[in-house]
């Protein structure tokens, strides 16, 4: 059976992101939130699309097709702590060469699915597991082909 975010738990998980973060524009101006996450005058959008999340560990997982965000160079799939924006992966070996459309948390594991061929310098046939514990990146069996959109 494979585990999806219904429209209802994504607007859930979406609403209480939004509630613990008190991320709510403070002005029609402000498109990015800055205001609403407590760091006025920096950017904390994403450079690219979104197009999956998560809850878990505290945290919540982003997916997409983004190459930033937060001002912070993050390619496709990021974590954010109620505080500050931060790749998966250890240093030079975060993140995923093609974008992210699904995420889902168990135990330690963040497994996230998309159109990408490698995930943490490592080889990983759209569909791969970041291990919280040891912050690195594994592929997920043989992987899929033609893409794991939209599910995981």
């Amino acid at each position: 059976m494979t585990a999806s975010l219904s429209p209802l738990r994504l607007w859930i998980a979406a609403f209480l992101f939004l509630s613990a973060t008190r991320a709510v524009a403070q002005h029609p101006d402000d498109v990015n939130w800055d205001e609403g996450f407590g760091i006025s005058g920096q950017n904390v959008g994403t450079e690219g699309e979104l197009y999956s999340l998560a809850l878990g560990h505290d945290v919540l997982y982003v997916g997409g097709a983004f190459t930033a965000v937060g001002g912070m160079q993050i390619w496709r799939v990021a974590q954010w702590d109620g505080v500050a924006w931060k790749p998966l992966g250890e240093p030079g070996l975060q993140g995923v060469d093609g974008p992210v459309f699904s995420i889902v948390v168990k135990g330690d594991s963040v497994i996230v699915g998309g159109q990408f061929t490698t995930a943490g310098g490592v080889p990983a046939n759209n569909i791969a597991v970041w291990k919280r514990s040891t912050n690195r990146w594994f592929p997920m069996q043989e992987g899929v082909s033609g893409g794991a959109n939209a599910y995981v």
